[in-house]
């Protein structure tokens, strides 16, 4: 087996995670990477859609910012984009309103933090099949 073979048979899963707050988006990146994922993360939403970022995006994860909706705009944006992923919505408290129109929108799962370390790696590990 060459290099190219290895390499592409332990491919980890990548996720693109966007959040607005510095801290929790280096805390996130970190706990995915130590989960098997490799990690593409941004702040601002225009920066997830580089090719750099969606090429070969298994999953998103979005982080509900303070405006209502972003989280939402973020994965419509994507869609229009053609990315057919899985994504996952965190919010920053339980909502009912936010989790059925996340629904709507296409989240796989809707979590609110603070989360259990695994609760994320498994909904990622979930999602992605």
């Amino acid at each position: 087996m060459t290099a190219p073979q290895i390499l592409a048979e332990t491919r980890r899963p990548r996720v693109l995670l966007v959040d607005l707050e510095p801290a929790s988006r280096r805390a996130l990146h970190l706990l995915l990477q130590g989960g098997g994922f490799d990690v593409r993360a941004c702040a601002a939403p225009d920066a997830a859609f580089s090719q750099a970022h969606l090429a070969g995006a298994d999953c998103l994860i979005a982080a509900q910012g303070a405006m209502a909706g972003d989280a939402i705009a973020v994965l419509a944006l994507l869609r229009a984009h053609g990315w057919p992923g899985p994504a996952i919505l965190l919010a920053a408290a339980p909502d009912p309103a936010l989790y059925a129109a996340a629904g709507n929108a296409g989240f796989a799962h809707c979590l609110a933090q603070p989360l259990n370390d695994m609760t994320l790696v498994n909904a990622v590990w979930r999602a992605i099949g």
